[in-house]
């Protein structure tokens, strides 16, 4: 499995994204927390995800 910490760019605006990657993902789940989340809380979540297939991007 492979993780990447990056930024979304658009224009003068960078969005902090995590990708957790299965070696050979079935498919893809995008996951947005809630207001006054942050992205970390669904790491637990993420990595459940992948295990089952899906490439996680948050």
């Amino acid at each position: 499995m492979n993780t990447y910490r990056y930024d979304i760019k658009n224009g003068n605006v960078e969005i902090p994204a995590i990708m957790i990657e299965p070696a050979a993902p079935k498919g893809a789940a995008v996951v947005i927390h809630g207001y006054g989340g942050c992205k970390e809380e669904q790491l637990g979540m993420a990595w459940r995800i992948a295990e089952k297939g899906l490439a996680y991007v948050r």
